[in-house]
């Protein structure tokens, strides 16, 4: 996050804004419910779609997020084998 921090503003305030949605489980992320948000221009988006929004900023960031999903899954699935790989 730090890295737009100089850099792009607009989207070091989006990070720093919807940091508690890169903490949700996929399943969690609302595909029915929309609302208007003013850090994308007023649009109206669902959770999901600003879930990918800010995953496209960075590479990395996404990496790592699929990781931590496998990871979630895992736990939840209580399934041992897959979260030791």
């Amino acid at each position: 996050m730090n890295k737009f921090k100089n850099k792009d503003k607009r989207k070091y305030n989006k990070l720093k804004k919807y940091w508690k949605l890169l903490l949700k489980n996929s399943y969690g992320l609302s595909t029915v419910k929309y609302k208007q948000n003013r850090m994308f221009d007023f649009k109206f988006l669902f959770s999901e779609d600003i879930m990918n929004i800010l995953l496209s900023f960075d590479e990395e960031l996404k990496e790592s997020w699929n990781i931590y999903q496998e990871i979630l899954f895992a736990i939840n699935d209580r399934n041992y084998n897959k979260f030791l790989e």
